[in-house]
């Protein structure tokens, strides 16, 4: 895992806007998704598919916000970094090669669906040659073959040049912004696509399950008709075809369909590489001009000493740790809400490529276009849609593959760590080019993964969305620093870094010179305005327009002490007690949360894998006998 240290030349340029970042999201998530969430509906149903499809919206977003909080407060710009820092080295190691089998499959996936969507387009060219060619047809046999040969050649060529020509140097760009041309393309897939599905369901639906006209004599109704066929007590309705669909569905193929769910949401690889370059969200302005710092800060950091390096940020001495707080709540507020509306919108056209697909195609296969005829030229565009959203997807992936790639071999060869995307160019270089090799490779040799791919879907998949988040939840409920850490700090707004150290330093004895300390407290830390022992440079009073400002400053870092008096006299718990059980409370919810997203990744992993390998085998025997 990367030593993310404290040097700036290292960190990733912020500068991507909410517009890029929910590109890149899009670019990320869709891909083989939007291909097999109908499928996901046609073993789910109709009805319960969009529930599930809306539970796993709550899900994923919650996860992301999960790594999004822990990444603030372990200053990681990257998941696995943030698995190295939050849980450990070897834990990140076991991440790491995960991240890359994971990312491994699903490039090789982008890959096989841009040969197949080349596949497509190249079939239709030849069958539109063949009609209008006058050349005599030949046998059966011969012509079958022919188009055997021709599809593995147009495939095989599909992918060497897409490999060499367009996914190498879109591999080889270090930032995920600069892929943010190519994102728009996926965005504008995924809207072309989720148009020509619903295009093609209205069709069949007015025309109804005869073909004819919706009003016209001998029609059997269509869309007239379509929703008197729903009946809720048998959970079943007719499909736009004619055919019956379920509206809900509770057997094997519903386990199998999860996955489907979660993995088609999926970019928490990536999404701290995301956050990384997120731009900074501009501070409030006063008069056109930016606000200065309250005088309170500037003599808050000198009583609390801070080293000249903590200051100076955004250009303000002593407002370093107020105004890098508030900046970052509202970088990362922004963030969140940045991938609550990517989410829902994938949520949108998710749920209506779904419904319209699996309406129309009661038998949808797993890739859905391969359940559309070849000759209809709407859905051969969206196939081909399809594969360039496929180019666009692959670099996003590689990406976060490339930096768990170059934190193992770090680790293992001792070399110098970098953050992500800012290895050195000859190892930049060769990482990407044997990653994009061996992928070339793969999907030259396989067309369907099959039952590897579900199984490492249900498992590596699994440990990146639920494993990972509810292990960080559950570090925090287990620590009362980690926790403070990740809730973003105490009273002081941010002013604590969340260390032990910190919190240490942080007491009312080094704040108590500032604010008048009682003479019970004697003891004041070194600072700017106080000896060594501990006498005042000039004194309290000397500090003039800044009397008012330390009133407040002691109001909002130490308890009041009439406070804390009333309080007792009044038999009520202290501030500091009511603290205490705030972040106890905290802790537990954490711990409770994290539990459940465990459980969560251990009831689909186990599933599926049952599903896979048992109860599917044992239904083989049981035909072959």
């Amino acid at each position: 895992m990367s030593e993310q240290g404290d040097d700036s030349s290292d960190r990733p340029a912020r500068g991507a806007s909410p517009l890029v970042t929910a590109f890149n999201i899009f670019n990320c998530a869709v891909g083989a998704g939007i291909l097999s969430l109908p499928y996901a509906f046609s073993q789910t149903g109709a009805i319960l598919g969009v529930f599930v499809a809306c539970a796993v919206v709550g899900l994923v977003v919650f996860t992301l916000n999960v790594l999004l909080r822990f990444g603030d407060a372990h200053d990681a710009w990257s998941y696995q970094a943030l698995v190295q820092k939050a849980l450990g080295r070897r834990f990140s190691l076991l991440v790491s090669l995960t991240l890359i089998l994971y990312i491994f499959g699903s490039c090789v996936a982008y890959t096989i669906i841009i040969a197949d969507s080349v596949g497509v387009v190249a079939q239709f060219a030849r069958n539109a040659a063949r009609a209008s060619s006058s050349a005599a047809s030949p046998d059966a046999a011969s012509a079958a073959a022919a188009e055997a040969n021709a599809a593995a050649t147009v495939r095989a060529c599909a992918i060497v040049l897409a490999s060499a020509l367009v996914l190498t140097p879109l591999s080889m760009l270090r930032k995920t912004r600069s892929l943010g041309p190519t994102s728009s393309l996926t965005v504008a897939a995924l809207l072309y696509t989720t148009a020509a599905v619903v295009g093609e369901g209205v069709a069949k639906l007015r025309a109804g399950p005869d073909g004819a006209p919706d009003g016209a004599p001998g029609s059997s109704g269509g869309s007239a008709s379509w929703w008197s066929s729903v009946d809720l007590k048998r959970g079943t309705a007719r499909s736009f075809s004619g055919e019956t669909l379920d509206l809900w569905r509770f057997d094997e193929g519903t386990v199998l369909a999860l996955p489907v769910f979660v993995f088609a949401f999926q970019c928490h690889i990536q999404i701290l590489s995301f956050y990384a370059e997120f731009r900074d969200e501009p501070r409030d302005e006063v008069g056109g001009e930016a606000r200065s710092p309250p005088e309170r800060l500037v003599v808050a950091s000198d009583a609390l000493d801070l080293a000249p390096e903590e200051e100076d940020v955004e250009g303000f001495p002593g407002f370093s740790r107020e105004a890098e707080a508030s900046s970052d709540a509202r970088r990362r507020a922004a963030m969140e809400r940045t991938v609550l509306l990517s989410m829902l919108t994938l949520l949108v056209g998710y749920a209506t490529v779904g419904e319209f697909a699996y309406a129309t195609n009661p038998d949808v296969a797993s890739n859905m276009l391969q359940s559309y005829p070849a000759t209809d030229p709407w859905m051969l565009a969206a196939s081909a849609s399809m594969g360039v959203s496929a180019i666009g997807s692959y670099p996003i992936n590689h990406h976060s593959s490339r930096a768990a790639l170059d934190d193992v071999l770090c680790a293992w060869f001792g070399w110098v760590p970098a953050a992500p995307g800012m290895a050195p160019a000859k190892r930049h270089a060769t990482q990407t080019l044997v990653f994009v090799l061996l992928t070339t490779i793969t999907s030259l040799l396989v067309e369907d993964l099959g039952v590897v791919f579900q199984l490492v879907g249900s498992t590596a998949g699994v440990l990146v969305i639920c494993f990972v988040p509810g292990a960080l939840l559950l570090a925090s409920g287990a620590s009362k620093t980690t926790a403070a850490r990740a809730a973003g700090g105490s009273r002081l707004g941010g002013v604590l870094d969340g260390s032990d150290e910190s919190a240490e330093t942080l007491s009312e004895d080094a704040i108590g010179p500032l604010v008048g300390a009682s003479p019970s407290r004697p003891s004041r830390r070194a600072g700017r305005h106080w000896t060594e022992g501990g006498g005042s440079i000039g004194g309290y009073d000397e500090l003039g327009a800044a009397a008012a400002a330390a009133d407040e400053l002691r109001a909002a870092l130490l308890p009041a002490e009439e406070e804390e008096e009333a309080e007792a006299a009044d038999g009520g718990p202290s501030s500091s007690a009511r603290r205490a059980r705030s972040v106890s409370a905290a802790r537990r919810a954490d711990a409770a949360r994290g539990a459940g997203l465990v459980l969560l990744g251990v009831v689909i992993a186990v599933s599926n894998v049952y599903v896979l390998f048992f109860a599917r085998a044992g239904d083989d025997d049981a035909g072959a006998r």
